[in-house]
C-alpha cells in the first residue's frame, strides 16, 4: 500500500465505524483475549494467528487502559494490514 492508502485506512470514518463494530463483536462473542484474537484473525484473514502474532497482539492490548479502545485500535491495525487489503 502507499502512504496515502495507509493514512486513509487509519483515519477514514467508515473504517473507524467498521472497526468499532468488529471490536464490539469480538468482545461480546468471546470472553478470553486469546480467543478474541483468534476470531479476529479468522474473520479478517481467514486463518488462525501464529503463536508470535498472538503474543504480540496480547502485548499490544495490555498497553491500553480501556479494553474497548484497545480492541478498536487492534482491529484498525488488522484492517490496515496488507494481508487484509490484498489477496494473494
Amino acid at each position: 500500500t502507499t502512504t496515502l492508502q495507509a493514512l486513509y485506512f487509519l483515519n477514514d470514518p467508515f473504517v473507524h465505524e467498521q472497526s468499532d463494530r468488529l471490536a464490539t463483536r469480538l468482545m461480546e462473542s468471546r470472553s478470553e483475549d486469546h480467543e478474541r484474537i483468534t476470531l479476529a484473525y479468522e474473520l479478517c484473514f481467514g486463518r488462525a494467528p501464529t503463536t508470535e502474532e498472538t503474543s504480540l497482539s496480547l502485548a499490544y492490548l495490555k498497553k491500553w487502559e480501556l479494553p474497548a479502545d484497545a480492541w478498536k485500535s487492534f482491529v484498525r491495525v488488522l484492517l490496515r494490514a496488507n494481508e487484509f487489503v490484498y489477496l494473494d
